[in-house]
């Protein structure tokens, strides 16, 4: 029996060995793979901040052309008052000059008709019949 105790032995110790080692092999194996999560998301949170970081370069550069755009609005916007002031200005300025020309054609019409008439009257005198 000594021969069947010592297989025995060799096979429950073999069985042993292999239990054990497959128990802490898995715990390492497992402990490798929750590295590799961990790893994997610490790369992927590397990757998101990136692009957090590259959109808020691209804000910053859009804030920056829209405080321009608005300035130069605010330029055009006050060139356009300018421009409306001037216009209306002018537009006072060609009615009162309108005005006066009708006057000055009004008195030209009357002094050509004063200046008929008396052609008239100087030929009647002229020739009286």
């Amino acid at each position: 029996m000594n021969t069947f105790e010592n297989l025995l032995i060799l096979f429950v110790s073999s069985i042993a060995t292999g239990v054990g080692g497959w128990i802490f092999g898995r715990r390492k194996n497992n402990a490798d793979a929750r590295l590799v999560e961990a790893q994997a998301k610490l790369e992927e949170t590397r990757a998101q901040t990136q692009v957090i970081e590259n959109l808020g370069k691209a804000v910053d550069i859009w804030k920056e052309a829209a405080e321009n755009l608005n300035a130069q609005l605010r330029i055009y916007n006050d060139n356009i008052s300018m421009l409306k002031k001037e216009n209306s200005d002018l537009r006072d300025r060609l009615d009162e000059l309108t005005t006066k020309f009708e006057e000055q054609s009004k008195k030209l019409n009357d002094v050509m008709c004063e200046n008929g008439r008396l052609k008239k009257e100087i030929e009647n005198l002229k020739n009286p019949k």
